[in-house]
């Protein structure tokens, strides 16, 4: 549980004078993942409220679950799956936090209806980034992982249900995949500009997809537009967003700026920080501050080796010492958001690379055990409490051979133990197949 300095410091760092609870989301939020499950936001991926079409949409926001989340944040206890963003909030890389993004819903917190509705529905996505997975991306899962595809689990129920709750909503927002490729969003935007053409609809996209039927669609609606791109570097983006042609993406995004720009509405860039782009940050953001663009960090958990995280304590060195000679000027609302996400970036920098140096130390303890010292030491540092769990990863990597296995475990130590937890409640075997063994590298 947080204590008063912990809260006052994340208030006090985020000007959340007035506001009542850490977290607005169980409050005000429904998420509705691909896999069916109905959560509250997309970081707390472990707590489930519900699963669709077992539940529908009231009984999960009726639901004991949500009230019993509600309860914990009540008493700003963050151990309901939100240990994520715990854990940002004790390292004080405040703006990284999942609860943060929530504020602005804080109005509604105690309405008889969702303020917010988030959709992640589907896959089905034309780029095979090296950073995401099948679950995310239906070209990797069928090119990549050579799976079949994935059965639609959302159907016109879904959106017959949706029709009491959008008439309440101040905003929607739209991923998961490429979501211009979803049949099914197009049926929820018509529905949302039909019930309730006020609420906003935040769609994020990869830019690749612009056609008379999305403009016709965006003049008609109350659309924000974020767009995903990762590099203004033609060769580093195509290396990441593979599938993806530069051009045509910039050519696409200059249409949904001056679309934003046009409607006197914000324009977001997401952007994922990665072992490849992470020297053209500090020119990205001098790029959006004058463009009047907020720019978005995202980080990458899965794979590990195109993550930060996973870095050698020298890289993350190099890369924390590189940032600290970049500062920048805040003279508006965009500038001082970009640099203060920036500055909680370097912050983040500086914690992984203290615990690459911790991780370091441990490798060479772990090399010297034995694969029986080493399941022993695992089960250790998983908790007594959480044998179940390890049981789970014992049986996953079951079919590995001993040295695949070795290799996964000792990566293992070193993951966030929560975020390991909530993945292997959330996903399949299938999926948590595919994630573990992205541990071997």
């Amino acid at each position: 549980m947080l204590n008063k300095h912990h809260i006052k410091e994340y208030n006090t760092s985020l000007n959340r004078k007035g506001l009542k609870r850490i977290c607005y989301a169980p409050y005000t939020s429904l998420r509705f993942s691909q896999s069916g499950n109905i959560i509250s936001c997309c970081y707390n991926r472990g707590y489930i409220l519900g699963k669709f079409p077992e539940n529908t949409i009231k009984e999960v926001w009726n639901s004991k679950k949500l009230k019993a989340l509600q309860k914990n944040i009540k008493k700003n206890n963050l151990n309901l799956g939100c240990e994520i963003c715990k854990d940002r909030i004790l390292g004080k890389t405040f703006t990284l936090t999942g609860s943060f993004h929530y504020d602005d819903l804080h109005y509604y917190y105690k309405s008889k209806y969702p303020a917010m509705l988030d959709f992640e529905i589907s896959n089905t996505c034309n780029l095979e980034c090296i950073m995401c997975t099948g679950e995310n991306s239906s070209s990797i899962r069928a090119n990549r992982e050579n799976l079949t595809c994935l059965s639609p689990i959302y159907d016109s129920s879904f959106v017959e249900q949706l029709k009491e709750f959008i008439t309440h909503i101040k905003e929607a927002r739209f991923s998961g995949g490429e979501p211009f490729l979803n049949n099914l969003y197009y049926d929820i935007w018509e529905l949302i500009i039909k019930l309730n053409p006020k609420a906003k609809i935040t769609v994020s996209t990869n830019s690749t997809i612009l056609n008379k039927k999305i403009k016709d669609l965006l003049d008609k609606g109350n659309f924000t537009i974020a767009v995903s791109i990762d590099s203004f570097t033609k060769s580093t983006y195509e290396k990441i967003r593979q599938n993806a042609s530069f051009d045509s993406v910039v050519e696409n995004m200059k249409y949904f700026y001056e679309y934003s720009i046009k409607h006197n509405k914000p324009f977001f860039i997401n952007l994922c920080p990665m072992p490849y782009n992470w020297k053209e940050i500090p020119e990205i953001i001098k790029i959006c501050n004058s463009k009047s663009i907020k720019l978005i960090f995202h980080t990458i958990v899965f794979p590990p080796k195109e993550s930060l995280w996973a870095l050698d304590s020298e890289t993350l060195a190099e890369i924390s010492n590189f940032y600290d000679d970049f500062e920048f000027i805040a003279n508006s609302e965009i500038e001082f958001f970009n640099y203060s996400n920036f500055k909680n970036l370097k912050k983040q920098i500086k914690t992984w690379h203290s615990e690459a140096i911790e991780r370091e130390k441990k490798i060479n303890l772990l090399s010297s055990f034995s694969y029986e010292e080493l399941l022993l030491a695992f089960q250790k540092h998983l908790g007594e409490n959480n044998y179940d769990f390890y049981q789970q990863i014992m049986q996953l990597i079951n079919d590995f051979d001993i040295k695949k296995r070795e290799r996964i475990i000792n990566k293992l130590f070193f993951f966030h133990k929560e975020a390991l937890f909530s993945e292997l409640i959330h996903n399949n075997t299938e999926r948590l197949l595919i994630k573990l063994s992205m541990f071997d590298y």
